[in-house]
């Protein structure tokens, strides 16, 4: 059973039912299937995570493209728990690992140590708190399933 339906997540997202459309029918949030135009999407829990991470790093000012290399490289434990912190800056540039911007992604669990991960980066770095994400993605689906049980 998905989580939720598009326009929570694109809400959730804090982007239009039309941005997160066009950027699903792109192929840019990762694990998303495009499906038939028209029809509802059920979303995971997992997938809605990878979505908003990618939502943040667009706003953050990274491509849509550079996100979604980003965010599909992802491994599962990224996007379960703790937070991630990333440079703004493009592959090749100063700061980044020779893996580019995907290779860039520190995953710290505690908070505490979010100061000494970041010594080694450009001065400009995004940090996105996954477990603030996942408790917004767990309630939205509460939400939606209550609501989708009062419709039946």
């Amino acid at each position: 059973m998905g989580v939720m339906d598009a326009r929570t997540l694109a809400r959730l997202a804090r982007v239009n039912i039309g941005t997160f459309n066009v950027w699903a029918h792109r192929g840019f949030l990762p694990g998303l299937d495009t499906g038939v135009r028209g029809r509802p999407r059920n979303i995971t829990p997992s997938v809605a995570v990878k979505v908003l991470i990618f939502a943040e790093l667009v706003a953050f000012g990274f491509s849509p493209t550079d996100a979604f290399v980003m965010t599909s490289k992802m491994q599962d434990a990224f996007i379960e728990e703790g937070f991630l912190i990333i440079p703004r800056a493009r592959p090749g540039e100063a700061g980044v690992g020779t893996k580019g911007v995907a290779g860039a992604i520190i995953h710290e669990r505690d908070p505490a140590r979010i100061a000494r991960a970041t010594a080694r980066l450009p001065p400009i770095f995004l940090v996105i708190n996954v477990s603030e994400l996942a408790q917004q993605i767990h309630a939205a689906e509460a939400q939606w399933l209550e609501s989708r049980g009062a419709k039946n």
